[in-house]
């Protein structure tokens, strides 16, 4: 609050500038920002051409877009696309969610294609139990920008990087896996996926990914196989040695 925040994801780089001084000159969009009464901040955007609407904005949440129950019924998003489910934690604890893909998300009169996104259940408790929001953006796709929070002047400006325009990286495994001590543990196999088709079950437990031992950067390695292409063939060294394969492929 005290200084404007200015996030270059595309470039690995963070600024900080004083806001009385501060003038943005760069060639990016400004979204107002609207002031929640407990201290958070919400935009507006719009998805699959629809009416604007208020999301909060979550520079906490990895995934690109959460959407509400509530919004999600009124679109009718539940409807007429594939769906699967996805397993999620934060604050209010460990929930699961539908998971699909929109055809479009704009904000700042910047259109992203194909953006998959988490729909809560309206029966969902803790944060995501309000109808004054229809959902939350995240830095899947804040990551696309050069951001700048300018909290004093109630602005944000987004500056699109270079690979703006590319497919937003998606999970195309449908593995969710926890670290205990040298092990991943399975705790989620997301309906439809390749791990469903071939018959990955809650338990097993994984001691390495294309041959590379489970260390602290496990979760980089995990997000950069299972967020590869379509067709590309991960594999998976057990527990007990043996070895599976599992081909990528995109599911919801």
């Amino acid at each position: 609050h005290a200084l404007v925040v200015d996030v270059d994801y595309p470039g690995a780089r963070i600024r900080f500038h004083d806001p009385a001084a501060f003038r943005y000159d760069g060639p990016g969009h400004r979204l107002d920002l609207i002031a929640g009464d407990d201290g958070h901040k919400s935009l507006l955007l719009s998805m699959e051409g629809g009416e604007p609407v208020v999301v909060g904005l979550d520079t906490g949440q990895g995934n690109a877009l959460s959407v509400f129950g509530h919004y999600a019924q009124e679109r009718g998003f539940l409807s007429g696309r594939p769906l699967s489910e996805s397993r999620g934690g934060g604050v209010g604890g460990t929930t699961i969610s539908r998971t699909a893909t929109l055809s479009s998300v704009t904000l700042a009169g910047y259109e992203l294609k194909d953006v998959p996104v988490t729909i809560h259940q309206e029966n969902v408790k803790g944060a995501f139990d309000t109808k004054r929001q229809a959902g939350n953006l995240g830095t899947g796709i804040l990551s696309r920008f050069r951001v700048l929070f300018d909290y004093e002047h109630d602005a944000l400006w987004l500056e699109p990087g270079p690979d703006c325009g590319a497919p937003l990286p998606r999970d195309r495994a449908g593995l969710a896996l926890e670290r205990d001590g040298e092990h991943l543990v399975v705790r989620f196999v997301a309906p439809g996926s390749p791990a469903a088709a071939a018959g990955w079950q809650e338990g097993e437990r994984v001691q390495a990914l294309d041959g590379e031992a489970v260390g602290p950067e496990w979760w980089r390695v995990a997000a950069r196989w299972a967020r590869a292409a379509d067709g590309t063939t991960a594999r998976l060294t057990m527990a007990d040695g043996s070895e599976r394969t599992l081909t990528l492929r995109t599911f919801y």
